[in-house]
């Protein structure tokens, strides 16, 4: 995607004790900006570009900022790891990393929210275990159930095992027009849901033998 239509910048990180184990002392940003600032807990220690060099063939290569110690920047002490994207000089975009915390609530977010009552059409649920800074807990691993209400029905494995913080299942409407509720549950205390409307199939079912007859 080009800057003009929208800059972008995703730091490829996660802020756990594990930092320096996972990628040793390299903090990956994607990026469509000229140019990068690091901010840790908001005082800037470091400007890059993206890295032309080691990615010549990407029309947006990554920035590479190296050097990057937990422990260096004081563990007990990190509140924030922050990157700013600059194009022409001014700052166009941003992400911003925190410490990841305890389990505080469940995301679930449906690709569609309205689906046809064909008794086929389908939509994936995301799951997502985070903190109460909205940050997906990547070490998580509990167990998910799920509840469906109303015209539709499951498709996946109930329940199951986070992996990464993360999981996906299926809701597949009936032929019944009418309101789907998707409930997500965590040990039986921490609960989300989303809701999916179905609607009325609109063009006309033909069916097998009237479209024999109709090609003979």
């Amino acid at each position: 995607m080009e800057p003009s239509k929208q800059p972008v910048v995703f730091i490829a990180r996660y802020l756990i004790p594990s930092f320096n184990e996972d990628f040793r002392d390299v903090v990956p940003v994607f990026t469509n900006c000229e140019e990068a600032d690091l901010f840790i807990n908001g005082v800037k220690v470091a400007s890059e570009r993206p890295d032309y060099v080691n990615y010549p063939s990407l029309p947006h290569p990554p920035i590479m900022f190296t050097g990057c110690s937990w422990w260096e920047w004081g563990s007990s002490l990190l509140t924030s790891l922050k990157v700013v994207g600059k194009i022409g000089g001014a700052a166009v975009a941003e992400h911003e990393l925190f410490p990841v915390g305890m389990p505080d609530q469940l995301a679930l977010l449906a690709d569609d929210l309205e689906l046809i009552a064909d008794g086929a059409d389908c939509t994936r649920v995301v799951v997502a275990l985070q903190d109460s800074k909205g940050q997906t807990l990547q070490l998580a691993h509990h167990a998910v159930s799920f509840h469906v209400e109303g015209p539709g029905r499951l498709i996946g494995e109930n329940p199951f095992s986070l992996e990464a913080g993360r999981g996906a299942v299926y809701i597949q409407a009936t032929r019944t027009p009418g309101t789907i509720r998707c409930i997500a549950m965590v040990k039986g205390v921490m609960t989300a849901e989303v809701v999916i409307q179905t609607v009325a199939l609109q063009d006309q079912i033909v069916s097998v033998p009237q479209r024999i007859q109709q090609l003979n």
